[in-house]
């Protein structure tokens, strides 16, 4: 019996000692404590490594789905304008907003003539110019503009003016996301508004033109013949899935001039700030197309140098080199165009609409009036 309880009691000393110096050995320590040490210096610069791989891979897919996004943002912006379009013509007898002899009539006492009174550059109520379509759809949207001088009731004074178009290209609603350009004040216009955000959407003017009374107004688009019968009225623009209201882009902007601001009322010929003639001819100054492969000839007046105007209203393409825009139609659908494609006169003029061979750009001439030496807008 006590031999085999020293025999238990040896066995457990024998056990204990192994552990003990089990535990002493270096090699046990260095097991037991592996998972407890930090990183080397060659697994920290794999990792690093590893991060920044991922990162490349995802940077483009990234930025490509920014680009998506503020596409779907514009456009959207573009549609709620569309629906403030139709409210303004619903009320006023389907009138096409923003045109001199629309929303701008009341500048003239007489618009076949000329006269101006009693208005003025600097007496100038409820608009910023006579093309503004930008400020009737405002007040459709509930956002109006409130005049600071609570004595000036019409909100007419030259101050209040400049606050207006403030105003709207701080809207939201006027803002494209991809529009990061500035613009300067044009230096020859009597209203001077400070550097700021580049207007983001304009209007196809030749939508706006009362022909009857353009001989006798200055503020016209004088390159195309718009027909005598037209008037600017949602019944007369033709097939309207198929005319443009406004799209992105900014005049006034090209190869030659950065974007810049003219509020000019009765001196202007081509739609101050808010219209422009369209993005076929090579005389636009919203959609200056004179970079696009086959357009840089010497014999177009803003090819010469610069810089490719595209890139301020063509913003949602995929890439460099990549030129989309977003346009408004008059059925209120928007839709994303490429360059050459934004570019068919059918969306930006009336039917009937007579374009000589000297107004387009080469490749409008080439893919859509086939060399002839004029061309007829369809409906």
């Amino acid at each position: 019996m006590n031999v085999k309880i020293n025999l238990e009691s040896a066995i457990c000393n024998t056990l204990a000692w192994r552990e003990y110096l089990g535990a002493k050995s270096p090699r046990a320590a260095h097991h037991r404590n592996v998972g407890d040490r930090g990183f080397t210096l060659i697994e920290l610069l794999v990792v690093i490594s590893i991060i920044a791989l991922l990162i490349a891979l995802l940077l483009p897919a990234l930025a490509e789905a920014k680009r998506d996004a503020q596409a779907v943002v514009c456009a959207a912006n573009l549609h709620s304008i569309g629906e403030a379009m139709e409210e303004y013509a619903a009320q006023w007898q389907d009138a096409i907003v923003g045109s001199p002899a629309t929303s701008g009539s009341f500048f003239w006492s007489n618009i076949n003539t000329g006269a101006h009174a009693p208005y003025s550059e600097y007496d100038y109520p409820n608009l910023c110019a006579e093309y503004d379509w930008m400020t009737p759809l405002s007040n459709e949207m509930n956002h109006r503009f409130v005049s600071p001088d609570t004595a000036d009731l019409l909100a007419a004074n030259k101050s209040d003016r400049l606050a207006r178009f403030e105003f709207l290209r701080a809207d939201p609603a006027f803002i494209c996301p991809s529009n990061n350009f500035l613009a300067v004040p044009y230096s020859s216009s009597s209203i001077q508004p400070p550097v700021g955000p580049m207007l983001s959407y304009c209007a196809a003017g030749l939508f706006l033109l009362d022909p009857i009374a353009t001989a006798n107004y200055t503020c016209t688009f004088p390159y195309v013949q718009v027909p005598n019968s037209y008037s600017p009225n949602m019944n007369n623009v033709g097939q309207p899935s198929q005319k443009c209201f406004a799209a992105d882009g900014a005049a006034y902007s090209t190869t030659a001039q950065a974007p810049d601001v003219d509020l000019t009322t009765t001196e202007n010929i081509d739609g101050s700030a808010f219209a422009d003639e369209g993005a076929f001819t090579w005389y636009s100054d919203s959609w200056n197309r004179d970079f696009a492969p086959g357009n840089s000839s010497g014999s177009f007046k803003r090819s010469t140098g610069g810089v490719d105007a595209r890139e301020y209203a063509y913003r949602h393409g995929s890439g460099p080199g990549v030129y989309k825009m977003n346009m408004l139609f008059f059925d209120g659908h928007v839709s994303l165009k490429s360059d050459l494609d934004s570019a068919n006169p059918i969306y930006w003029c009336p039917p009937g609409t007579v374009i000589p061979n000297s107004e387009p750009t080469p490749d409008v001439e080439k893919k859509y009036m086939g060399g002839a030496s004029s061309y007829t807008v369809p409906q």
